[in-house]
């Protein structure tokens, strides 16, 4: 058994949901990219191209802002989620409760799903979606990525209110 399950093992269930969820994400790139013919780049500006499975020029443009929306979502996940991680294994590494690392993780994983979610849909097209439900859906989005700040903030002041006095004496003041 690995030394780290033993020291966070909440941690350790939390990061599953995460990386299942991210490799949803990196396989939905990947169908994109397939479908548009986009070998590297995000699809809107000059990338490397490879042979397309769609077929007319139609497809591949509606495949290409595809690519565009699934490479936003996995980037908008991959930015924020590992230091969230991390920060939340340290406070569990500082003995923050079994129990709230659970609601803290769940909480996290769910609003960065809804942020990565509400960043796939085409809210491009205008004869889709109601301008007022894009500014719902961008409103959510940005509200999935202050939950995230707001977890990443409050991990972190509670580490810092665990070693501000190691700190302090280290410092010498």
């Amino acid at each position: 058994m690995p030394f780290a399950y033993l020291l966070t093992p909440a941690s350790l269930a939390q990061s599953a949901l995460f990386a299942g969820y991210y490799a949803y994400l990196n396989i939905n790139v990947c169908s994109y990219r397939r479908l548009s013919g986009v070998a590297i780049g995000d699809g809107l500006t000059i990338g490397v191209s490879m042979p397309a499975a769609a077929k007319t020029d139609k497809e591949k443009q509606v495949a290409a802002r595809g690519l565009a929306r699934a490479f936003k979502a996995q980037g908008d996940f991959w930015s924020q989620t590992p230091f969230a991680l991390i920060f939340l294994s340290i406070s569990e590494l500082n003995g923050l409760p079994y129990k709230w690392v659970h609601i803290i993780g769940s909480t996290l994983f769910l609003s960065r799903v809804l942020a990565s979610q509400l960043a796939l849909l085409d809210t491009d097209r205008k004869e889709a979606v109601a301008q007022d439900e894009v500014k719902r859906y961008r409103a959510a989005e940005g509200g999935a990525r202050a939950v995230t700040g707001v977890i990443m903030l409050g991990v972190g002041f509670y580490n810092l209110r665990l070693g501000w006095k190691p700190l302090k004496d280290f410092l010498s003041f």
